[in-house]
């Protein structure tokens, strides 16, 4: 985006023609007129340097702007914080000096200040599409949705309308549950840019939630065609698979995954649950086990216990229930499991403590097991 820095007044020669009679009835008619015109050249060379001096500033101003951009391009960042500074000083109403300046302290962390320099470059120019976009993608991070929408429409109001931003009206959408809006949202930036995995990735996202299976697993493998190392979009891939019922298609591509990254602990807790679903309990066990040497979750301990419950080995079981509910004793899933061991082993009181305490640390599912209880 090109910007002009300082304009040239138009000259009007009617005016000038003016003023040089003026100048010459007072030298002729008074004997003061050099005194006259030595005040009246003073003004007119102090305005002159006035507007050289802030035409200079502006001027400084632009080149350390540019060499900015050029040390943004170039990976140096610290520099370009520097020049960025001395844009600033040397001229305060530069918009697009701050827009830069906040995009760089919003990537290390100063969001702080990286709010005030946008909102500082809106200050100075309301019609600044680019600022109501970098606002929207603050407040996206921030997790406020209604505010990254808000900002979102004040851009697209203001013509600034780059796939970016509609992808952050997009995600806005997708935080407040207007799947159907969100959707029409990723489709607008896809259009306009069509090499963006995560606008797809994040489409399908939106589909599921409206139960287009097919829809979804169509936008994950264009994402995947773009990126095929993403554990994000790999993962996705699977739950559409798995919500798909398929299987024993999920199972082959998460083996073909893990040989990737054999040491992704939530891509082998993945594989255990789907032998799980397809009836391999033994397998399952074999992950989960495997999986326990290396973490101590509480997930995977329970993972674990459902698996030896399932095979009828209710004391070996509880053993898991138990270290899970030492890695955390808020687990509810855990005391849900070891009830439903307790049960089986003849315990009823035990289990209904179990159901009980699962039920008041939120696991619905164990409201049902309570009503067995008296």
């Amino acid at each position: 985006m090109k910007h002009t820095f300082c304009c040239k007044p138009s000259k009007n020669k009617a005016a000038k023609k003016s003023v040089f009679n003026l100048k010459k009835q007072i030298m002729t008619n008074t004997k003061t007129s050099k005194i006259i015109m030595f005040c009246f050249s003073l003004l007119w060379s102090l305005s002159s340097f006035v507007n050289l001096d802030a035409q200079s500033s502006k001027t400084v101003s632009a080149k350390a702007y540019n060499d900015a951009v050029k040390a943004v391009n170039l990976g140096k960042n610290e520099e370009a914080l520097s020049l960025l500074d001395k844009s600033i000083n040397a001229n305060s109403q530069f918009d697009m000096a701050y827009i830069l300046r906040g995009k760089y302290y919003l990537a290390v962390g100063n969001k702080e200040q990286a709010l005030k320099d946008f909102n500082q470059a809106i200050a100075i120019n309301s019609g600044l599409g680019e600022g109501y976009a970098c606002l929207a993608y603050y407040y996206l991070g921030e997790k406020q949705p209604q505010l990254a929408f808000d900002n979102s429409n004040k851009a697209i109001f203001l013509n600034y309308k780059t796939a970016n931003v509609y992808y952050y009206r997009a995600q806005a959408r997708l935080q407040n549950a207007d799947y159907s809006n969100a959707i029409a949202d990723f489709t607008n930036a896809i259009d306009m840019n069509r090499l963006q995995p995560d606008f797809y990735h994040d489409r399908a996202i939106a589909k599921l939630q409206l139960n287009d299976f097919v829809g979804a697993e169509s936008d994950l493998k264009k994402a995947l065609e773009m990126n095929s190392k993403s554990l994000i979009y790999n993962n996705t891939y699977v739950f559409i698979l798995v919500k798909q019922k398929e299987y024993n298609q999920a199972l082959t591509f998460l083996s073909d995954l893990i040989e990737k990254n054999s040491d992704n602990s939530d891509l082998i807790l993945k594989r255990a649950d789907i032998k799980m679903l397809l009836g391999d309990v033994k397998g399952a066990e074999t992950d989960y086990r495997n999986l326990v040497e290396k973490t101590a979750s509480p997930l995977v301990w329970t993972s674990l216990g459902n698996s030896l419950l399932k095979q009828v080995k209710y004391k070996e079981a509880i053993d898991c229930f138990e270290k899970a509910i030492q890695a955390d004793v808020k687990f509810a899933e855990a005391y849900l499991s070891r009830g439903i061991a307790l049960e089986n082993l003849g315990d009823t009181e035990g289990a209904c403590s179990d159901w009980k305490t699962a039920a008041e640390l939120g696991d619905n599912q164990a409201n049902i097991f309570l009503t067995d209880c008296k």
